[in-house]
């Protein structure tokens, strides 16, 4: 035994560490492997040298542990100890064989395991693997070094190896040491104390996300990786809601172990680097700082990411006040079953890049693997936040099926898109039969849900969602969480036109977003009404006023799918709310607005004959659609009583040119999203059909090339329209009108005022209300507030009709 230079107790987390392994007597527990590939290194021996320095210098590489006979573990750093960096030669083998000796290395090397009372605990390897082609393998002991300490190491190992090069004594950096930052730490106070009971209060009686079989005992790991694109949208995002990606990081896992589980209440682990506490040049420190603490959160339905977010962003920047707080002392004070563990499911963020140079000729360590780390919950989370943010599930005990698997990786995906999406809002549960303890488990194979429809119309209606959604989804399954975009609701919703007769309203879809859901709803009496093509009936049938809708951009069903159905359904919670198609009333055959504004007003009253005084409303360059439709309804002797405008453009020729241009930049952007979208499509295809043996892939081949011929043959279309429906906006000039217009502009410092181009059209007078938000963000982000001004001018409409009209309709305020 070498003479001991310090000898002081264990952290709190080193003191869990070696309690575990303790209980367990597993010498592989906590064991962590690394493999880098070394760049620019010319002689092998001065990094070994470089090694054996470093190891000499830091106190923390020389520490060993002791228990026996003792009331408290302590841990010993020693004076000297002998350390050896041994070389190998693989240059004589292939690469499947020096694959395939790696492998075998790195299992024999976690299989010897330590003996914590003999230092060092970690081993090196360098191993030759080809001419100037050079490996490193780190086999290490957890209790001595978290990940950013490993940087740490070999920032000293590159500095002396770089130094020995140059022929100069190395000299490492300054660095505190490991035993002052463990004398600084204080036991937790009654602080600590009440907020840890704050935050779990009530969670012991929440049944705890759980694998829901015994595991078989084999580490299975799962990878998601995002793309470029989709981590660079996650990171601005992040820095325009002012979010920390951590905190993204964390929120993203605990919806998707919402989701998995069934529970509205979620508590996992979150390991954080110890880092943040204000300890003198504790970021230089060597050791193990990291402590393991849990995260509880709740996301309420209907709550948009970016305030279920910001909400977590708080709860973790007061819980890094707390954070070193023991596991057992937080257990104690929450009153937790002994029996059970505190979470099931652990985080871990790195974001220690994995390549770490010295200069331009210095040696370059270039990490291309690790292993360990599987042994703080049954199910770890490792999350790195590189270039494309890298998604590692370590199902540790082997407990969890492979279908599971991939629905814990596609609801992280999932999560992750739609929390960049303007104003997405959390979803409800889906719905997963059985208790919350065995909710896991409930959750069966895609594959195997083909025959549970109930009924013939859902089992009709199964294979209309399947054709669209190109997947193989089941009667529960909700269409937003299958990833439903705008264009395939569409789709949906006239295939079940076609096959049924019957149309869904968009309420009423979204309160039943299932084939279950809509199945109960073709199965109820329907009104048999007849519907011309323009009309797109939308939200309400509680007996109020009937608003008549047109949508701006391209004016048909997709703008009113895509962009203003959360408007017009907070609208339908009072009236009535039906689209009017421009689109499609333009057909092949209009030359002009004027035709298109006729036709919309025969099919209003083909539609609902009698059914005036009428209500219009019009948004952008729709409201120039709703001012035709409206003089031509009173053309024919009707009653308009409310004629509305939302942000319109002025009236004339130069102010539809500005419109042009702007919405010609919208266009633009437009076409290369669809572009990366039709290419994310083709790459997804050409993965899955990795998969698949020949005949699958054939077949799978020639669907998948029908599908997004499809897609991108309607998305042309698409285009198409709006081009020829902007050139007939531009060659409209809006004659006089008789009635009154209700403007309501929003507070767009780029839109020109047009105020008094309609004051001189509209004789009734032009009354003028504000709103908030720009062009963009009215309808989308403030869409409430608009929905409430808007309600509240349709009452005002109301109210004036009561006095020339008798009786006050249904559902007026």
């Amino acid at each position: 035994m070498t003479a001991i230079q310090d000898i002081f107790e264990l952290t709190p987390v080193q003191q869990a560490m070696l309690m575990r392994i303790l209980l367990e007597q597993d010498s592989t527990s906590y064991v962590e492997q690394t493999r880098y590939q070394l760049r620019n290194l010319g002689d092998p021996q001065l990094l070994i040298r470089a090694w054996q320095l470093v190891v000499r210098e830091r106190a923390a590489l020389r520490t060993s542990f002791h228990w026996d006979g003792l009331s408290e573990p302590v841990q010993a750093v020693h004076e000297n100890v002998g350390f050896s960096v041994e070389m190998l030669d693989w240059s004589d083998c292939d690469a499947s064989t020096q694959g395939q000796r790696l492998e075998r290395h790195f299992e024999y090397e976690k299989q010897r395991g330590f003996d914590l009372g003999k230092p060092p605990l970690m081993r090196v390897f360098i191993v030759k693997m080809g001419d100037g082609c050079f490996d490193l393998l780190w086999t290490r002991h957890h209790l001595l070094l978290d990940r950013w300490s490993r940087r740490l190491v070999l920032e000293d190992v590159g500095d002396a190896c770089n130094a020995l090069c140059a022929g100069r004594e190395p000299v490492l950096r300054s660095r505190p040491e490991f035993s002052s930052y463990a004398a600084s730490l204080e036991p937790p106070g009654e602080a600590a104390r009440t907020f840890w009971q704050r935050m779990l209060r009530g969670a012991a009686a929440i049944d705890v996300w759980r694998p829901a079989r015994a595991g078989s005992g084999d580490v299975v790991r799962t990878h998601l990786e995002l793309s470029r694109d989709e981590s660079e949208r996650l990171r601005g995002w992040s820095r325009v809601n002012r979010v920390t990606l951590a905190s993204v990081l964390h929120g993203l896992w605990a919806l998707t172990i919402r989701d998995m589980g069934g529970l509205p209440t979620v508590v996992f682990g979150s390991v954080e680097s110890g880092r943040a506490r204000p300890i003198p040049q504790i970021d230089r420190v060597i050791g193990t700082l990291i402590t393991t603490l849990p995260v509880c959160l709740q996301p309420r339905v209907g709550q948009s990411y970016a305030d279920f977010l910001f909400a977590t962003q708080s709860l973790l920047s007061e819980l890094t006040q707390f954070a070193g707080t023991p596991l057992a002392d937080i257990e104690r004070w929450c009153d937790w079953p002994g029996s059970e563990p505190l979470f099931q499911s652990l985080l871990v963020i790195e974001n220690v890049a994995g390549d770490l140079s010295h200069g331009d000729d210095g040696v370059r360590f270039n990490a291309v693997s690790g292993f360990g780390g599987t042994d703080g919950a049954p199910l770890m989370a490792f999350v790195e936040t590189g270039p494309a943010i890298r998604l590692e599930l370590v199902d540790s005990t082997g407990s969890l099926s492979s279908a599971q698997r991939g629905d814990l990786v596609r609801a992280f995906r999932r999560h992750s898109r739609r929390c960049v999406e303007h104003d997405s809002r959390i979803l409800p549960l889906p719905q997963v039969e059985g208790d919350a303890g065995q909710a896991v488990e409930a959750l069966p194979d895609r594959a195997d849900e083909a025959g549970v429809a109930r009924t013939m119309p859902e089992l009709r209606l199964l294979n209309i969602w399947r054709s669209i959604m190109h997947c193989a989804c089941g009667p529960e399954d909700d269409f937003r969480l299958l990833g439903g975009s705008s264009l395939s609701l569409i789709r949906l919703l006239r295939a079940v036109h076609e096959e049924f007769g019957v149309d869904i309203p968009l309420n009423e879809f979204f309160a039943n977003p299932t084939v279950r859901g809509l199945a109960k709803l073709l199965s109820r009496p329907m009104n048999g009404e007849a519907r011309p093509e323009t009309i797109i009936p939308v939200a309400g049938g509680n007996g109020g006023a009937t608003v008549f809708f047109v949508p701006g951009g391209g004016g048909g069903e997709l703008e009113m799918t895509m962009v203003y159905h959360e408007l017009v359904l907070e609208l339908g919670a009072e009236f009535t709310v039906v689209g009017l198609d421009a689109a499609r009333a333009m057909g092949d055959g209009a030359s002009s607005l004027e035709e298109i504004g006729s036709r919309l007003a025969a099919d209003l009253l083909a539609y609902r004959p009698g059914a005036g005084p009428w209500y219009l409303v019009g948004e952008c360059n729709g409201s120039l659609v709703a001012l035709e439709v409206a003089r031509r309804l009173m053309a024919v002797g009707e009653s308009v009583a409310f004629l509305g405008m939302l942000d319109p453009s002025p009236p004339g020729r130069t102010a539809m040119l500005r419109v042009g241009l702007r919405q010609l930049g919208q266009t633009i952007m437009e076409r290369l999203n669809y572009g990366r979208w039709i290419v994310g499509r083709l790459r997804a295809h050409l993965r899955a059909l990795r998969l698949q043996g020949l005949p699958g892939r054939l077949y799978a081949g020639a669907r998948g090339a029908k599908s997004l011929l499809s897609a991108t043959e309607e998305l042309a279309a698409v285009h198409a329209r709006r081009r020829r429906y902007q050139r007939l906006m531009h060659a409209y000039r809006p004659l006089e009108y008789a009635g009154r217009v209700t403007i309501l502009m929003s507070g767009d410092p780029g839109r020109a005022n047009p105020v008094p181009g309609w004051t001189g059209i509209a004789r009734g007078g032009v009354n003028v209300e504000q709103l908030g938000g720009d062009h963009y963000s009215y309808v989308r982000g403030q869409f409430r507030a608009t929905a409430s001004r808007l309600r509240s001018c349709l009452n005002r409409a109301l109210r004036e009709n009561l006095h020339r009209a008798g009786p006050v309709p249904r559902g007026y305020k």
